[in-house]
């Protein structure tokens, strides 16, 4: 049917577990992929919705209507909006991780051209074998990824091997449980621009890692936010004599 309409598509936006919204020009509709009973939760991509409501919103009019599932899967009806839009759109994807279950190659069958997500972990996910359902995402689309942002890790997955990847930024908060970072998870990072969000950090660690930077680890590294707490009464001494040396260390060398 939009097909059809021609209406040029801006943005597509994959709201799991039950939601696609297609912002059209002027027009939003969002789609509700409703299952039988009283559970609204799509938990896999091969569910079958019994019925897809549908609110248009334009100008501060709301439209309601609801189609049957017309024979397709959730993972169909995704690929079904996708293919409205140009090839070359960039589709951005949100995926809450403790409810959903997840196969490698129906996600990569899905989202071929995906290059931006965001993965909320959860440490009670459901485990198809042995692998979270986090890991399984990140295993579809990290080699094709540009952008990656995760609240929370994979049960499995420590930082260092994510921040091996090549990404151009990553996104990490998990400040609702204890991380610790070390100099070996900041040597690892493998992206342009990095944001970490954590509950507690070493500036000691922090500082080793910036004496190393300076001399030319990370050479892809360009942008680092850190936001956290420091355990007891930080020695900022520390870290501003890395940053004092770094500036040396430019002047002199300005590669």
């Amino acid at each position: 049917m939009f097909k059809a309409l021609r209406l040029p598509v801006h943005h597509v936006k994959l709201a799991f577990p039950n939601e696609i919204a297609v912002l059209f020009d002027r027009v939003y509709y969002s789609f509700y992929l409703k299952r039988h009973g009283n559970d609204d939760q799509i938990r896999s991509l091969n569910d079958l919705p019994a019925s897809v409501d549908i609110r248009a919103t334009s100008l501060g009019n709301i439209g309601r209507l609801t189609w049957s599932n017309q024979g397709k899967t959730i993972g169909e009806w995704i690929h079904h909006f996708c293919s409205i839009s140009k090839p070359e759109t960039r589709y951005q994807v949100s995926i809450e991780t403790e409810r959903m279950r997840f196969e490698i190659h129906s996600l990569r069958n899905t989202f071929p051209k995906l290059r931006k997500i965001t993965i909320y972990c959860s440490q009670d996910e459901s485990n198809e074998n042995c692998l979270s359902s986090s890991e399984t995402c990140l295993r579809a689309f990290l080699p094709n990824l540009e952008s990656l942002v995760l609240y929370g890790l994979p049960p499995n997955l420590p930082i260092g091997i994510i921040g091996m990847t090549n990404l151009k930024a990553l996104e990490l908060y998990h400040d609702h449980s204890p991380l610790e970072l070390k100099t070996e998870d900041f040597l690892s990072l493998n992206v342009r621009s990095c944001i970490i969000k954590v509950n507690e950090f070493s500036l000691r660690d922090l500082n080793r890692f910036f004496k190393k930077w300076i001399k030319g680890s990370n050479p892809r590294l360009k942008d680092l936010h850190i936001y956290g707490y420091l355990s007891g009464f930080p020695d900022w001494k520390l870290l501003l004599l890395v940053i004092w040396i770094s500036r040396i260390y430019t002047a002199v060398d300005p590669n």
